[in-house]
């Protein structure tokens, strides 16, 4: 069995990639990676090297903030989410992230990647926002691009 990779973020448009990934992964009977990514915790300066980040404690949050963003998706689905998911939390760069969770590892290659067309980043005017440019120009599979529901509002 194949599977989808997803990214998720609080936006609209994502819940909705979301949606779109549920019907592609019926359709194909594969699986679902739902993914979400966290920045990298930079910490600078030569007063602040005696700090320790808890990363444990940073990637529980993310797995938290994922789990309720499906259940809230999953609340406003009749029947529930009929596919399987699996919920991965990443620290990094999410262009990054979404292209390594595609490649699989030993699942190979994923079928489809499906992400919102722009997040929450600075450029809204944007037609692509900068996780989804950089999908566009590194992965290796097919991308199903979600417009953004914000748009004309």
């Amino acid at each position: 069995m194949g599977f989808i990779v997803v990214g998720i973020d609080s936006s609209e448009t994502a819940r909705e990639a979301f949606r779109q990934a549920v019907r592609e992964a019926e359709w194909r009977n594969a699986s679902i990676v739902a993914l979400h990514v966290l920045p990298s915790p930079v910490v600078m300066g030569y007063e602040f090297s005696t700090i320790t980040l808890d990363m444990d404690g940073i990637l529980a949050e993310g797995a938290a903030f994922l789990a309720a963003e499906i259940m809230k998706i999953e609340n406003d689905t009749d029947g529930g989410i009929p596919v399987s998911i699996e919920q991965r939390v990443a620290i990094g760069h999410t262009g990054t992230e979404v292209i390594r969770a595609a490649q699989g590892g030993d699942d190979g290659l994923a079928e489809l990647v499906v992400l919102g067309s722009r997040g929450y980043g600075g450029f809204r005017g944007l037609l692509l926002g900068s996780v989804t440019t950089y999908a566009v120009h590194h992965l290796s599979c097919p991308l199903l691009i979600i417009p953004s529901l914000e748009e004309g509002r």
